[in-house]
């Protein structure tokens, strides 16, 4: 069974949340977004941007319980993470080129 509580990190999107299980962090994508979630696989935005390195992968999981959910998804985890405030400004300047990409 998963878990219906929102992570802090996780407040802005009206269409899902991330929360976290056992040490992973997942992705509840809420049924109001089928449509949008649907068109982004059959696409092919989502593979090109992963073939750019653009954004993390992610897998779809089993539903264990949650009716509202649509899909929950697994993202690729990563394993150190960093906060702004502690970046350089070649760092900064990373984030923005991939932002615009």
């Amino acid at each position: 069974m998963y878990s219906n509580s929102r992570a802090a990190i996780s407040y802005k999107d009206p269409h899902g949340y991330v929360f976290e299980q056992d040490g992973k962090f997942y992705r509840f994508v809420d049924a109001s977004y089928q449509n949008q979630y649907d068109h982004l696989l059959k696409s092919g935005l989502y593979q090109e941007l992963i073939q750019q390195q653009l954004i993390t992968s992610f897998e779809e999981v089993e539903n264990k319980s949650n009716s509202q959910a649509y899909k929950i998804l697994l993202p690729e985890q990563i394993s150190f993470i960093t906060y702004p405030y502690e970046w350089s400004f070649r760092q900064w300047k990373e984030c923005a080129t991939v932002f615009l990409r």
